[in-house]
């Protein structure tokens, strides 16, 4: 990806600056994210691993919103990022989940009441 040239744009190298570490760190925990997330875990651990694929991939739209919004020549960054770009929106989680039911199947398993609220919905429980 093509830097920003500080004396051309100082503004949008500052926030090029700032937004490094956080980016690295997305595109790290990343990996790890996406391997929990199509694991086969259950419950909450897998509600985790589905909101921490989704946080660490938020990052990357927010970083273009920014850059976009602080360049001084948008087109320029723009071009300098067109495979960043492209594979941006060829990674957006929803569809995905969606398609494979995944999403409201998670959603479903982790709003299950506790258990001390399931004595009060069934009437005919014993142990009520």
């Amino acid at each position: 990806m093509a830097g920003i040239d500080a004396t051309r744009d100082p503004r949008g190298a500052r926030w090029e600056a700032r937004l490094r570490r956080p980016v690295l760190a997305a595109a790290w925990l990343a990996i790890p994210a996406v391997l929990l997330d199509f694991s086969s875990l259950g419950g909450r651990l897998s509600l985790l691993a589905a909101s921490l694929a989704w946080g660490s991939w938020l990052v990357f739209p927010v970083e273009a919103v920014v850059m976009l919004s602080v360049a001084r020549d948008r087109g320029a960054w723009a071009r300098g990022h067109v495979f960043g770009l492209a594979i941006l929106l060829a990674t957006f989680p929803l569809p995905t989940n969606i398609l494979q039911g995944r999403l409201p199947a998670r959603a479903s398993r982790a709003c299950r009441p506790p258990a001390c609220c399931r004595c009060s919905t069934s009437p005919r429980s014993p142990s009520c």
